[in-house]
């Protein structure tokens, strides 16, 4: 009796045909867009994709060996066949495909062709394959080292031993750093087979590649909706206008300012340009007051001033909520600046004493604020009202960094802006109404965020780089927060892990791994924070972002650099890309067991921490709203502070994310034609729950093939795990 195979025929994506005037031209119904075929042992996987079937179009398969014409499969209702022995026989039993099975080592033209309802050829394409059993790439489910496998680009079909109580997922990546895959055209699951040692194989099973165990009918393929953050980024503006009414008030009022840079003294008044709109694209000069002066702590003279805090008197009450900033407040940040700034300085380098003029640089220490530290409080794009609350938590703006004949409103000097409205933003209620005349930890977070970028605008001024390194900025600047997150005392649920890893588990797919969007660049983010959060964990801790920071190259070049450098390797961007991917879908158990790449390691070796002894910093600050020259000197406790890293579990419950009523854990899995691919972007794809081989010795699953030199797609075999249930692997200390 004769053994059948079912073929596969699966729905892929239909192409939308063009119409002209409600004109229907058959030219554009039944085209072949492209084919593909990937041969294994004595069998090919063809499969295509067409536009849309005319009323009355037929869809054909012939092949075509040593140049004779074999007849072949006749309607074919999908877009794809496994030709195999039982195939043709199948195809025998009707008439079609007299000469037998395929051989190996014989080359086959496969012809897809369509043809309208008179018999007449609309459209064709072919393609060419060679059977042969080393073709199949050949995976031991219990072997470690068959855990990640890379499949060429030319092979599909994998023969997976092993694979009862086992979970396979797959990754396309797309290499390009410039062009996207658009949706549709990556390489997809088109199902399985399983086989026995005598080598039959039983029918083909259709893929049922919805993820997360079916919740809905478009489980694990429709991403759920983006949802704005509360915060959003600075993003410089293009070009600038000042209000120029305000601005000529304030040149006619500059000579009553009272600052004098050589003696800082609380109750002196300066201009400064700040932000007037939300678009931050119109700037306007405010007469600020000096209410704190933050001292060196790294020096044996502890008078030295570093940091300058200044408000708008109208910002300022004698309780912190909404956009009023309390003198105690203010004190709040000028004592935690002045007692962590040395740590972050230690680690990623200190800032330049210059000003950017049209010849070149010159000395700041000429400038109205010489090379003080100046933090200015102010209500950020002014846009704090009782129905529309605020959105940047605070900035750095290197236009300050020229001076005012190349930027005609550059402070010139080194200045923060903090927005107040944040300041006083209680998280647990949701609310401005104030923490106890304390800042709020994002802010703090902020602020040493911002530092960084201040530092990086001046350890890598002038370095050049064929990339947008804009990721790598804020992925250091996120490493900041990370490894300052626990000596700063952020609280639960706000650290940058809180924020930026369930931001990546959801829309990781949004942003590849070193691009920066100019929209919804929080998701960029997710993506730089993640990609650099494993990187620190896995190669140096804070010693390798100390290298990143103060080496001479920015991008992946510096990330290269740092982790070869550190690590005494010789490691490519790829080989770093291809081991991130892994710690992406790994989870932590399976990983931890199995000494594969993850996410969740402390780093405690030497190097991988820091820490650093301050001396007892001193700060001035005002006392009295009534009377702005009023002032206590205070000291700041002293000791040691230190910065490190601990693991993260992307399937722990802190990450977790709602779909319908059920949480899921891990980064989102999606089905094929899902999203576009973001260059050095990625998708991961499940081919169903954990696997159940039956009576199979193997199974041999099948991928559609590609011609794209950029489309990589990683295969991964893990133990079976489900999308419902909490990973809580301990991390792991690595010295």
């Amino acid at each position: 009796m004769k053994k059948h195979l079912r073929k596969l025929f699966l729905s892929m994506l239909i192409f939308t045909p063009l119409i002209f005037s409600g004109c229907k031209p058959n030219a554009y119904y039944g085209n072949i867009t492209s084919i593909s075929a990937i041969a294994g042992d004595e069998e090919v996987l063809l499969s295509w994709t067409n536009t849309e079937l005319y009323n009355g179009y037929t869809l054909n398969v012939d092949v075509q060996k040593d140049g004779q014409w074999i007849e072949g499969f006749k309607e074919i209702d999908g877009t794809s066949i496994l030709i195999t022995k039982a195939t043709i026989e199948n195809a025998q039993s009707q008439g079609y495909f007299p000469d037998g099975e395929l051989e190996n080592g014989t080359t086959y033209t496969f012809i897809v062709y369509t043809k309208d309802k008179s018999g007449s050829l609309v459209h064709s394409k072919s393609t060419t394959a060679t059977p042969s059993a080393s073709n199949e790439i050949v995976i031991d489910a219990d072997d470690i080292d068959d855990a990640f496998t890379e499949i060429p680009k030319d092979k599909g079909i994998v023969k997976i031993s092993g694979i009862n109580g086992k979970s396979v997922a797959y990754v396309n990546y797309n290499s390009s750093t410039s062009k996207e895959i658009a949706a549709g055209n990556e390489r997809y699951y088109l199902g399985y087979a399983g086989g026995n040692s005598s080598g039959a194989t039983t029918n083909i099973v259709s893929t049922n590649t919805s993820s997360r165990a079916a919740l809905s009918e478009d489980a694990g393929m429709t991403m759920p909706e983006i949802k704005e953050p509360l915060t959003r980024p600075f993003i410089a503006p293009e070009k600038v206008t000042v209000v120029k009414s305000s601005a000529r008030a304030a040149e006619t009022d500059e000579e009553k300012e009272t600052f004098d840079v050589t003696a800082p003294a609380i109750g002196q008044t300066h201009y400064i340009w700040v932000d007037n709109n939300y678009a931050m694209n119109q700037l306007v000069k405010e007469k600020m007051t000096l209410y704190a002066i933050g001292n060196q702590t790294t020096e044996d003279d502890t008078s030295k001033i570093k940091a300058l805090v200044w408000a708008n008197p109208d910002n300022v009450a004698e309780t912190a909520s909404e956009n009023k900033v309390s003198l105690a407040l203010i004190q709040d940040i000028i004592s935690k600046y002045t007692k962590y700034y040395a740590l972050e300085e230690d680690i990623f380098g200190e800032t330049r004493d210059f000003i950017i003029n049209s010849s070149g640089e010159e000395d700041m220490s000429d400038y109205p604020t010489s090379t003080y530290i100046n933090i200015v409080l102010t209500d950020i794009a002014k846009d704090y009202t009782s129905s529309k609350k605020t959105g940047v938590v605070g900035y750095f703006w290197g236009k300050d960094y020229y001076n005012k004949e190349l930027v005609n409103y550059s402070n010139e000097g080194k200045y923060f802006y903090i927005d107040i409205p944040y300041c006083n933003y209680n998280k647990t209620d949701q609310n401005y109404n104030g923490n106890s005349n304390t800042v709020s930890d994002m802010v703090i977070s902020t602020l040493f965020h911002e530092y960084q970028h201040m530092i990086h605008y001046n350890k890598k001024y002038g370095l050049k780089s064929d990339e947008d390194t804009t990721w790598y900025n804020e992925m250091l600047s996120m490493l900041c927060e990370d490894l300052m997150s626990n000596t700063l005392g952020i609280v639960k649920g706000e650290t940058v892990q809180d924020e930026r890893i369930p931001t990546f588990n959801v829309y990781y797919p949004l942003s590849g791994i070193s691009e920066y969007l100019d929209s919804e660049s929080w998701i960029s983010y997710g993506t730089a924070y993640a990609f650099g959060a494993w990187l620190a964990r896995n190669y140096g801790g804070v010693n390798l972002v100390e290298e990143m920071s103060k080496n001479a190259y920015v991008g992946k070049e510096s990330v290269v650099n740092a982790v070869n450098s550190i690590n005494s390797t010789n490691l490519t961007w790829e080989d770093l890309v291809k081991e991130y991917l892994q710690a992406v879908v790994f989870r932590s158990a399976y990983s931890k067991e199995n000494n594969l790449p993850t996410f969740n390691k402390t780093p405690k070796g030497s190097g991988c921490t820091r820490s650093f002894d301050i001396k007892t910093p001193t700060i001035k600050i005002a006392t009295s709203l009534e009377n702005p020259n009023a002032y206590a000197l205070t000291t700041v406790y002293a000791g040691t502070i230190s910065g490190s890293f601990d693991g993260i579990n992307l399937w722990a419950d802190d990450f977790a994310y709602e779909e319908g009523n059920h949480k899921l854990y891990g980064p989102w899995t999606f089905n094929s034609n899902a999203l576009d691919i973001r260059p050095e972007g990625f998708l991961i794809h499940s081919t169903g729950s954990n696997w159940n081989g039956g009576d199979y010795d193997y199974v041999k699953l099948y991928f559609t093939g590609t011609d794209s030199d950029t489309l990589k797609l990683y295969l991964f075999v893990q133990d079976g795990f489900s999308y419902y249930t909490e990973d809580t692997t301990a991390a792991e200390e690595i010295n």
